[in-house]
């Protein structure tokens, strides 16, 4: 064919172009070959870092400096970018939303809940299943829940006055999930498991795994309020852990048993 008649053609001169060059009978060839292809190695990790000192690689620097300028409002930080004690609570905080719970514990949202009361504040952070029915909620956990929210939203009001793309609404909506308020509520009062599943739609793998994080939300917030120094507030966390650890739930497992 035509095509593999040209390329043959083409081979061949590249062959006599190859063997006429004065690099073939170099006794170095190989070595100076190396030389080559780590320079070329290095001229591409040369161009990869110029790409990332560039402005082309800072395409999130804006939302960056608009979360800084939040801490900073909200006195997390100094306008040096230096951790101030909310800062470093709030760092102690890995189960929830970090800002709502650093909010609702320097506000003393917390000094006027009972533990089981905390629970269920807690559960609306830790827990994230959407799904399940409507919660029964009583007075008390009804003006929890609309302190909560207004909580959240004031937050959200902060971050988008500072540039970040969100609203009081979507923040709030987002971060908060009260499926699970009255389950924890209620399993903190000490009601055995079976009747707690009656209580929602969602499945019982889940809620299992739901209440573990509540328990490790009190934990959290009990190493905070220590680092604070209200050891009244820490006893209370304690306490509604020791609600919460109990029956099955915490159950050692048989597969992990010696």
């Amino acid at each position: 064919e035509l095509e593999f008649v040209e390329a043959q053609s083409l081979k061949e001169q590249l062959l006599v172009l190859m063997q006429s060059n004065k690099c073939c009978g170099c006794p170095k060839l190989r070595e100076h070959f190396d030389d080559v292809r780590m320079r070329g190695e290095i001229d591409a990790m040369v161009q990869d870092i110029r790409y990332t000192l560039s402005d082309r690689n800072l395409f999130l620097i804006h939302e960056f400096e608009a979360r800084c300028k939040v801490l900073q409002e909200l006195q997390y930080t100094t306008p040096d970018q230096i951790l101030e004690l909310k800062g470093q609570v709030c760092i102690e905080i890995n189960t929830c939303n970090e800002l709502i719970v650093c909010e609702l514990l320097f506000d003393n949202h917390f000094h006027d809940l009972s533990p089981a009361e905390c629970v269920a504040l807690l559960s609306c952070l830790a827990c994230q299943d959407k799904g399940g029915s409507a919660p029964k909620l009583n007075d008390r956990l009804t003006s929890i829940k609309g302190k909560l929210i207004a909580v959240a939203e004031s937050l959200g009001a902060v971050q988008q006055a500072c540039g970040v793309d969100t609203s009081p609404e979507h923040f709030a909506e987002t971060t908060l999930t009260f499926a699970l308020m009255e389950v924890g509520y209620e399993w903190a009062n000490g009601r055995p498991f079976a009747e707690i599943c009656a209580l929602t739609t969602i499945l019982e793998g889940s809620l299992v795994r739901a209440i573990t994080h509540m328990d490790q939300a009190c934990r959290e917030l009990r190493k905070a309020c220590t680092m604070i120094g209200d050891t009244d507030l820490a006893q209370k966390m304690e306490r509604a852990s020791e609600l919460i650890r109990r029956d099955i739930v915490f159950a050692g497992s048989l597969y992990l048993q010696e």
